[in-house]
């Protein structure tokens, strides 16, 4: 299977390339801004959905391979923070001013790359595979003490062992990275009940983000070492 895949891979690069003399290979890894927008159903819940905003955690680490001008492939390994906010959320007879539940996970993705490559202007489309890790929930009480309970767990069984999505972008001349992720099944076991709470009213658990982030294009890049050995000779 490995083969048959790395195969396909060398094949579509050689269609793609056939004529060019400008197959390209780099590396990005910028951090992301990601607003995460829940797909909730709590049953007997009246439970309002925020948006959640993150920064921290989401860096997916990208090979560009640019199969000529036109046409390239994304492989990336990734590191995020995921989750879900809700406000006035009834636990345990308690109604919480807000709780968070978040999910650190580590996967991997790929994801197909079409436009002006040289340019720095292309939009992408693919899909990835998350393992989640560590299940954390911040619950605060609706008091003036402000007080947070906070709970977590590693390879909990109160999240999904694997977490896969979908996603597609763009990127930008200038830098700027849109991204719109979609989590298709979801997050929570819908089946724990279990020191970090029962989630069997919890029908439903997906996810949808929106992400951005200042990923430097090849070209930039290539303008970047230009200069820098252009001032080191300038020094000697």
């Amino acid at each position: 299977m490995k083969k048959n895949l790395l195969t396909i891979l060398f094949i579509c690069c050689s269609i793609f390339s056939i004529g060019q003399n400008d197959k390209k290979i780099y590396f990005t890894n910028a951090p992301e801004l990601t607003f995460q927008i829940p797909e909730m159903t709590i049953i007997n819940n009246s439970a309002d959905k925020g948006i959640r905003t993150t920064y921290l955690l989401n860096i997916p680490y990208t090979i560009h391979i640019n199969c000529g001008k036109y046409f390239g492939f994304m492989p990336s390994l990734n590191i995020k923070n995921i989750g879900f906010k809700t406000k006035n959320e009834q636990i345990d007879s308690i109604e919480y001013a807000k709780v968070k539940r978040s999910l650190i996970t580590a996967g991997a993705s790929l994801a197909i790359k079409f436009g002006l490559l040289q340019k720095g202007l292309w939009g992408y489309i693919g899909g990835g595979i998350d393992l989640s890790l560590l299940y954390r929930q911040k619950k605060y009480e609706p008091s003036k003490n402000n007080k947070v309970i906070k709970e977590s767990a590693w390879l909990s069984d109160a999240t999904e062992t694997w977490i896969p999505s979908l996603y597609v972008g763009i990127q930008l001349p200038e830098g700027l990275n849109i991204k719109f992720a979609y989590y298709y099944q979801d997050l929570l076991n819908k089946q724990y009940n279990g020191s970090l709470g029962d989630f069997t009213n919890i029908t439903k658990s997906q996810l949808f983000t929106i992400s951005a982030s200042i990923v430097i294009p090849d070209f930039k890049l290539s303008d970047i070492e230009r200069n820098h050995n252009h001032t080191q000779t300038t020094e000697l």
